[in-house]
């Protein structure tokens, strides 16, 4: 393969549009070495680590769950409101809204963004009570998700639009109806699905 000009470039070599940065968001329920269970989190640590040496901009949102160490140094609190999505009665929260703590700092070429709602993530283990799944645990991380696109929309000035948001990803993950592409102002609706 190579440009129109002939030059040739091989599998590290990408033309120069692809060297733009870009600003990445990862939402993951694990990350090494703050939260693990299986390869998961490895993976995550890694590819957040490997996307920052290339010059990236990178997030990881995760869980603040119970015994999390964040990183050393300076940690920032941001307070952000977040939809719910369970049905009237069965609320949690007041009204339609949770108030939710992103607690940023800075791990190793990455910043890692920790979400902080006790009621979802103060718990002995991190998906599982006594052998079984917890029961809430699809409107946990999808307040995960939700939480991450606050976050994210807090980070553009008043009236301007945040730059388009891919929703998706492995298990648990939250999308826009149907899969597709979503700016990251849309409200991710109560029929969002996990791929």
């Amino acid at each position: 393969m190579g440009d129109a000009d002939g030059t040739r470039w091989g599998c590290g070599d990408l033309p120069s549009r692809y060297d733009a940065a870009m600003r990445i968001v990862m939402v993951a329920s694990e990350c090494e070495p703050f939260a693990k269970t299986g390869g998961l989190a490895d993976v995550v640590d890694a590819l957040a680590r490997a996307l920052g040496r290339r010059g990236h901009e990178v997030d990881v949102v995760l869980p603040f769950y119970r015994g999390l160490k964040p990183p050393a140094g300076q940690l920032r609190r941001q307070t952000v409101s977040v939809a719910v999505g369970e049905r009237p009665g069965e609320r949690r929260d007041v009204g339609d809204q949770a108030t939710v703590d992103l607690v940023d700092g800075q791990a190793d070429g990455y910043r890692l963004r920790l979400v902080d709602h006790p009621y979802s993530f103060d718990r002995a283990d991190y998906y599982v009570d006594g052998g079984t799944d917890y029961p809430d645990n699809a409107a946990r991380f999808t307040l995960l998700a939700r939480a991450a696109l606050a976050g994210h929309r807090a980070r553009w000035p008043a009236g301007r639009r945040p730059p388009r948001a891919r929703l998706g990803g492995g298990a648990g993950a939250a999308r826009a109806p149907g899969g597709r592409d979503a700016s990251a102002s849309e409200p991710v609706g109560r029929g969002a699905t996990g791929s």
